[in-house]
């Protein structure tokens, strides 16, 4: 039988993209096809000392720098050629799992865990961290997840926020919630993930001796900046709350991959966090 293939174009930010790559990963393994993916990387020109980037934006980590799975990576010109096949049919959204055409091609931003027949944290697991970067993951988790008391993950989006998270949330709501949750739950311990250094140095200057991360937060959409993300979304998933920003993928990617157990933000709420931390800080002590 002749080999059925999906191609995915994954674009925007670090979570636009995941949330299309695993429901593509999710689609591809429930219709029986082979997942090609193009995961384009913004080249970086200089005129003298000044760097100049592609209006797209910058983004600077490839998919290899990041995580491996069920897929293969390919470059701009098979996407091109594949999109240009007789036989390639472009995928409405969500996708059609009954479509016939043994290529299809989809481009979106938008996740459709909706069409896919299993959970779609269930098919995140397909995905794994890059070698180095699961050993950086497994090692912050090793100092920092074993100690006592219940574990309390922060999402700040601080550069470039969308105007909806902007407003809803600032880093003032955070720094309110932390301190709630520490009257409640004194042996509370936070990890932190943001996006800038003036946001990393406000909480620890708030609450000195209190907040861990894995580094000061290096330029956003590098290839460092990028990694540090991904681990960031792994470390935030295994903790037993997560504090996100509304209307932030970033968020909700960090919910998905922990199971969606305890989450809230300013606007939404997941979990009952009186009743889930007293829970983890008693199995804790």
């Amino acid at each position: 039988m002749e080999q059925r293939e999906l191609w995915v174009r994954l674009d925007a930010g670090l979570c636009n993209r995941l949330r299309v790559l695993i429901s593509s990963i999710g689609f591809a393994q429930m219709s029986g096809r082979k997942l090609f993916v193009y995961w384009p990387v913004t080249r970086q020109w200089k005129i003298g000392p000044i760097p100049l980037w592609r209006a797209a934006g910058r983004f600077e980590a490839s998919l290899e720098d990041l995580c491996t799975g069920p897929f293969t990576t390919v470059s701009n010109e098979r996407w091109e050629a594949a999109l240009a096949s007789p036989d390639a049919f472009k995928s409405a959204h969500p996708p059609d799992p009954t479509v016939s055409a043994r290529v299809v091609h989809l481009q979106t931003i938008h996740d459709f865990y909706g069409v896919l027949d299993r959970p779609a944290h269930e098919v995140a697991r397909e995905l794994r961290p890059q070698p180095a970067l699961q050993h950086r993951i497994d090692t912050f988790l090793k100092g920092w997840i074993a100690g006592d008391g219940p574990t309390i993950g922060i999402h700040i989006r601080s550069h470039q926020a969308h105007e909806k998270t902007a407003q809803h949330s600032p880093v003032s709501w955070f720094e309110r919630r932390i301190g709630e949750l520490l009257a409640d739950h004194p042996s509370s311990r936070f990890f932190l993930s943001t996006d800038t250094a003036t946001v990393s140095r406000r909480l620890h200057e708030r609450f000195p001796g209190r907040i861990h991360e894995q580094i000061t937060p290096p330029g956003y959409n590098t290839r460092e900046g990028i990694q540090k993300g991904l681990a960031d979304l792994y470390i935030l998933a295994r903790c037993d709350y997560i504090l996100g920003s509304y209307w932030s993928s970033f968020s909700d990617m960090a919910a998905l991959l922990q199971g969606e157990h305890g989450y809230e933000d300013s606007q939404v709420h997941k979990g009952i966090d009186v009743a889930l931390l007293r829970t983890a800080a008693k199995a804790a002590g």
